[in-house]
Order: C-alpha cells, then structure tokens, then sequence
C-alpha cells in the first residue's frame, strides 16, 4: 500500500492508502523521492481543471528511485533515480506528427488524468523518464518540470543578450523565468510582485524587484506575465515597446477574457505568444539543474513530509513560501 493525495473529484484533496501496481510493459514502479506541489493542483482541487479525473493521485512535479521495472524496459535498472515528464501525448494526431506533442488533441498526464507523483510510490512509462545525474538532490529534481515550462516560454520569447524584459508575478515560474532570462544574457530583467518576500526571492536570482505601480507603459522589449490573471495580461501589453513580444505564461480561467485594441496592436507591431508546457526542454532544464546555473535553493522554500500533507497543503495554498516540496518519510529521517 501507497500513502497518496487524492483529488476526491468535488473542491478537496485527502490523503489515503493505496495498492500500487506492479509496472506494465514498458513502465517502471518508483519509490518518490519529492514532489512539488503547482498551482495546477490548486485549480484541480477547487474542481477548475477541466482535463482533471476525479479520483487521480495528484502530483506532476515529482522525482524517485526505480524499485521495479516492467517487461519491454530497456537502459533503466532497478536503483537509478528519475525525474518524470508528467505530459503524455498520444503520438497519432495530427499535432504529434508534426513535432508538436505538446498540443496533442488526446493528451494524457500524470497527477491530472492519470495517477501522479504525490505519493510514496508510483508507476510511470518509461517514455516520459529522465535519468537524474549524480548530486542532484531530490527538490532539486522535481523543479524540472516547472523549469522545463519557464525554458519553453523564453524559447519561444525570442529574446536576444542585451535586450530588456519585464517579469509579472514573481512565483515560482515567474522567479525561474527570471533566472533564465538572467542567464540568458538579458541586459536588464524586472520582475514586478507585491509581496515583500517573493520581491527578495526574484532579486536573489539577480532580478530587479519593483512594485506593480512601478510597471510602466513600454518599458521593456519582451513582457511575460506569470499570475494568470486578466489585469496583469492586459499590463503585460502596456508594458512591451514598439516591436516587442508578450508572453502570456499564466495559467488564466478558461472563462476569462481580456480587451486588447487591435490598432495598438498594429500600431505598435506587437507579438502575442501564449506557451503551453514543455515539449523538447525536460533535458536541457535538468542539465541547468545539475550545473547549478539554476539555483534551486532560492525556489523551494518549504519541505514537508507525506504525513504533514495538510501543513504543506496550506503553505501552498496561502503562498507562504515559493515552491513548497512534499517528500514521503522514511526511517530515520
């Protein structure tokens, strides 16, 4: 049996035991070494989600140790740590041929469709796991994903060394935005958020932290807003210059709708990408990870055990911290 943290498919999560089964072909049974909680998990537990299964074992950030290996798994052995790719595309559409898996019109994922990472043990196929190289701690891991979701917007940004960017909301994403865009070679990169602690955590990342009402119209070449919200997506368009990109890398409702000018779009030959996911970056942000050119230590700022799911839960949910990490016990620790 399996402690897990089940959605129970209304506007809450509990935490349960579970039989976990012996891995099918072309799959592996690991032992989860940490997962990180995402706000996806928010929007799943509040009943927002709409590709979430009632019943799933949450979690979609997570890492662990192979204790098991199915029939048909070749270049995985039992002892090797993983960190996991929790998007399964079908790899039949029309998409998936076409080297977009990550807008797949029949997608799968782990802690959203299928059961995830939040837990003390899991099954994951062997296509969506990554080998973790030697001294990578597990926090450190489990901030792939989310790292490999920032990594794909600055791609698709376009950003060029010397140029400018403005960062909206300085939560997880938004810090390791950031720190990519530091590293990148961005001339300047400011990062707007009214919280006092997360503005130390954005400037510990060698990001410029301001207000909101410091944003100012066309300020900066490349805008990525990172909270979702309909006001910050209509800021992020204020605050590019002429030419510029705006990224829209919040997770927004779907319901939500934002006024645009199309003439200032015109005017002012505006670029307006939204990004979805990771597809093809799993490996370059574990290779960032493992370098240390992210610093994972400025992220996750809170580690709570399996059993104290609920301290961690609300931590999580009233943003006491950046990344909050949940880890299953184990003797002695």
């Amino acid at each position: 049996m399996s402690t897990s943290v089940v959605w129970d498919g209304l506007t809450g999560v509990t935490v349960e035991n579970r039989e976990v089964p012996s891995p099918g072909p072309r799959e592996l049974k690991i032992r989860v070494e940490a997962s990180g909680l995402c706000g996806t998990d928010l929007h799943i537990a509040a009943g927002e989600y709409p590709f979430a299964h009632p019943g799933i074992t949450l979690g979609h950030e997570f890492t662990g140790t192979i204790v098991e290996v199915g029939p048909e798994v070749a270049k995985f052995d039992i002892g090797e740590r993983i960190v996991v790719d929790p998007n399964i595309p079908c790899r039949i559409c029309t998409y998936c041929h076409s080297s977009r898996p990550h807008l797949c019109e029949n997608p799968e994922a782990l802690g959203v469709t299928l059961n995830g990472g939040l837990s003390e043990l899991a099954v994951v196929p062997t296509s969506q796991a990554y080998k973790v190289p030697d001294g990578v701690p597990p926090e450190a891991a489990a901030l792939t994903e989310p790292l490999a979701c920032a990594l794909h917007a600055v791609d698709l940004s376009g950003i060029r060394p010397g140029k400018t960017a403005l960062v909206l909301g300085a939560g997880p994403i938004g810090v390791l935005t950031a720190a990519l865009l530091v590293s990148s070679g961005a001339s300047k990169v400011v990062i707007s958020e009214p919280s006092e602690s997360r503005r130390a955590r954005a400037e510990a990342v060698r990001a410029e932290p301001v207000e909101p009402n410091a944003v100012s119209e066309e300020m900066v070449d490349v805008v990525f807003e990172c909270v979702g919200r309909v006001e910050t997506m209509k800021a992020a368009l204020d605050a590019a210059r002429p030419g510029g990109t705006v990224m829209w890398v919040g997770v927004a409702p779907p319901e939500a709708e934002v006024s645009v000018k199309p003439y200032d779009v015109f005017r002012r030959e505006l670029t307006i990408r939204g990004s979805y996911t990771n597809p093809y970056v799993m490996d370059r942000a574990l290779a960032l990870l493992a370098t240390g050119c992210i610093d994972w230590r400025e992220i996750v700022t809170h580690r709570f055990p399996l059993s104290e799911f609920g301290e961690a839960w609300e931590a999580h949910r009233t943003g006491a911290g950046l990344k909050v990490s949940v880890y299953p016990e184990r003797k002695g620790s």
